[in-house]
């Protein structure tokens, strides 16, 4: 269970050497930095809906160590002048991702510690913004017997 959470964060599997957002098509279409917030995201709701978030918190060590080897691996790669070669996306593409990266990296390391910080970000996660409660609300609104009501539930009973 932990290898299929941890497979699901990264989008890396165990049985491949390679991650395919660093293959060579990979870097060209930016698949890194397209999906590092993103399966984020979808990985939390998918674990508080499946009641799923203490594997996930048992992935966190394992996933920063991951984030991190992400980041490692792009400055390395903004070393290689990527300008210079047809393989690799341009320098503003690397430079853009290594900061989103390194982003999700210092935004969870620094609020996911403990198992309660990380039910608070999945929270986060299944609450809909303010302008999706807005577009909710128009489409479905209250029934009529809400507005009938006259009894007051917060009245001293006698």
């Amino acid at each position: 269970m932990v290898n299929e959470m941890l497979e699901r964060l990264t989008g890396h599997d165990r049985y491949r050497p390679l991650h395919p957002a660093f293959s060579q098509q990979g870097l060209r279409h930016g698949l890194i930095w397209s999906s590092a917030w993103g399966r984020w995201a979808a990985t939390c709701k998918a674990a508080a809906v499946a009641d799923r978030v203490e594997e996930l918190h048992a992935v966190r060590e394992q996933y920063l160590r991951v984030l991190q080897a992400y980041t490692h691996f792009l400055k390395a790669l903004l070393v290689l002048e990527p300008d210079a070669h047809d393989d690799f996306p341009e320098r503003s593409r690397l430079q853009s991702c290594l900061d989103e990266l390194a982003a999700l990296h210092a935004k969870l390391s620094a609020r996911w510690v403990t198992l309660d910080d990380l039910y608070a970000i999945t929270a986060e996660y299944l609450s809909p913004t303010a302008a999706e409660a807005v577009q909710l609300a128009a489409h479905s609104p209250p029934p009529q017997a809400w507005y009938d009501e006259d009894a007051d539930p917060f009245s001293p009973v006698d």
